[in-house]
């Protein structure tokens, strides 16, 4: 049944992609759709890379060669046109860009998650609306406060622009992700356990209908286990069994508590404090 899931992930990443990479093809709106995407089948993983990745030095070098035509995006893939190509010059201190909502940037947010919390200093007016019992109502200000990388990096996903890393910034090797469906059992899943943890979830533009994540949920708060296949839960085993439970984050905050101590914990914003894990950092720098 794993297997069987994991190869229907593995196709539906590679439909995903072709979408993605065929209306960019000077030549699909003519193109036979039915035969671009037997091609496309037919590529390793590896091979549908360098296809995308060098189409447009294809172009370029066929303007060069006198051509007026571009040739077939099934032709283009069929026959590896990019194969004859000199090998691209290398590129300098080219800057990482991670594409929202992809499996690099998703790694970089939970690595952006596990570095802690900030410290996060509620205003009068949110201090007295925490007392009124509407904690629930600060927590997104709060999760800007206290998670601000990851408040810039969302703001940015959501207007469509890139996470900019430094070259040569140590990236860990992305394993088990695969494309999870927007309002999905597993999607509803991954929601809880950020709500469970206290940690602000993505909200994604409706047209990103598919989002990349782990195929494993953590054990607690710490993002360690995402990229391992053990000491993890399936996130869809959960999402069917209904087992996340949620700690109530945010009825602790909507409740006043008794003790005078635990007021000013929360007027000060700090219904929780961020906890520490093991995840590999990446350097301050990266973020810019």
């Amino acid at each position: 049944l794993e297997e069987r899931r994991k190869a229907r992930a593995a196709e539906k990443a590679i439909e995903i992609a072709f979408k993605e990479f065929a209306p960019r093809w000077p030549t699909w709106v003519h193109d036979s759709e039915p035969a671009a995407r037997k091609a496309w089948g037919s590529l390793s993983d590896e091979e549908r890379a360098q296809a995308v990745a060098r189409f447009e030095d294809y172009i370029a070098a066929s303007k060069v060669a006198g051509r007026t035509q571009t040739c077939s995006l099934a032709r283009y893939l069929g026959e590896k046109k990019w194969e004859k190509l000199e090998p691209p010059e290398p590129k300098a201190d080219q800057p990482i860009r991670l594409k929202p909502f992809g499996k690099g940037w998703m790694m970089h947010r939970f690595q952006l998650l596990d570095r802690g919390r900030a410290a996060w200093q509620a205003s009068g007016y949110l201090r007295k609306m925490i007392d009124d019992g509407k904690g629930e109502l600060v927590t997104d200000a709060r999760h800007r406060g206290e998670f601000p990388l990851v408040a810039r990096l969302d703001e940015d996903a959501q207007a469509g622009r890139c996470a900019v890393l430094r070259s040569g910034t140590p990236m860990p090797e992305i394993e088990g992700y695969h494309a999870v469906e927007q309002g999905s059992p597993e999607w509803d899943a991954w929601a809880a356990w950020h709500r469970d943890n206290d940690y602000p979830w993505i909200n994604p533009p409706e047209h990103h209908k598919y989002i990349w994540l782990p195929s494993v949920l953590p054990h607690g708060d710490s993002c360690a286990a995402l990229r391992a296949s053990g000491g993890a839960t399936s996130a869809s085993a959960i999402a069917s069994d209904g087992a996340m439970n949620n700690r109530g984050n945010l009825e602790k905050e909507a409740k006043p508590e008794a003790s005078a101590e635990a007021r000013q914990r929360a007027r000060a914003g700090q219904a929780q404090s961020g906890k520490a894990t093991n995840c590999a950092p990446v350097s301050e720098n990266n973020h810019e």
